[in-house]
């Protein structure tokens, strides 16, 4: 009968542990999914931020080249009197 419930004990303790690494098992598989999200919305911000630059150095260029255009009209416009 000791033999019996020593067992049982035994058994009852290895499903507890199962039923605890399967409990950590599910809550590492949800971890990793949460990491996983957190990586894609960080490499698509940074995608965003490289584009905005890009578009602020295109600007700038346009920007530059305006003010170049503009000066050099204002040259030309200065040998005519008014």
């Amino acid at each position: 009968k000791r033999m019996n419930e020593g067992i049982e004990n035994m058994t009852a303790s290895a499903q507890e542990q199962s039923a605890s690494a399967q409990e950590m098992s599910s809550a590492m598989q949800k971890v990793e999914s949460s990491i996983q999200s957190i990586m894609e919305n960080l490499n698509k911000n940074y995608n965003c931020i490289k584009e905005q630059q890009e578009d602020s150095n295109k600007i700038r260029e346009n920007s530059k080249e305006s003010h170049e255009i503009s000066q050099n009209l204002i040259s030309q416009i200065s040998i005519f009197k008014f």
